[in-house]
């Protein structure tokens, strides 16, 4: 298939199926294109890319904590270490270590597992601290422990490693506070 027929065929099941998940399980993920992928991330998140980004600029300060391996870890540093130029501060923290949060502190957490007692315990401190939280998942899931913050979902695709697909979900976090920066100047 041709790009083009490719973007017009991923509109047409958009809206037959109205629900991402759908278009997740047809869409033929092994001929798309960057874009195609920058696009369906952002379809599964809906506005929390852009509330995160608007949190992150607005405080001018974020907290990160990850319980993953160091390649995750070298990721986040290498796309975030160009927003301390514009007067964004980013810590890196491990989720395991330990951490003084302050009352309407932004963190973003990634974890591994967050089944992880260490999580749950993070998130009922970052509860009553009245944090601001953004959560990085795998995919949509009820949990009831957070309320208190927003979630952003990376692509779940079989034909992509977990690390691609963190990623490109970050890309789009770092295109979003870019997009504030150079709006509000």
């Amino acid at each position: 298939m041709r790009k083009k027929n490719i973007i017009e065929y991923k509109t047409i099941l958009l809206e037959k199926s109205n629900s991402i998940d759908d278009f997740h399980r047809i869409f033929p993920c092994t001929v798309c294109s960057i874009q195609d992928l920058y696009d369906v991330t952002s379809l599964k998140n809906n506005i929390n890319i852009d509330l995160a980004a608007d949190l992150i600029y607005n405080l001018k300060r974020i907290k990160i904590f990850l319980s993953t391996d160091d390649n995750i870890k070298t990721l986040f540093v290498n796309i975030f270490a160009s927003l301390e130029f514009f007067g964004l501060k980013v810590d890196l923290y491990d989720l395991n270590a330990d951490f003084c949060l302050e009352k309407n502190d932004s963190v973003i957490i990634l974890s591994a597992d967050i089944e992880d007692e260490i999580y749950k315990n993070f998130l009922k401190n970052c509860i009553e601290k009245e944090v601001n939280v953004v959560n990085i998942l795998p995919e949509k899931i009820n949990m009831m422990e957070n309320k208190c913050g927003l979630n952003l979902f990376y692509l779940s695709c079989k034909q992509f490693d977990e690390f691609l697909c963190i990623e490109i979900l970050l890309r789009c976090l770092y295109l979003g506070v870019l997009t504030k920066i150079y709006t509000q100047n």
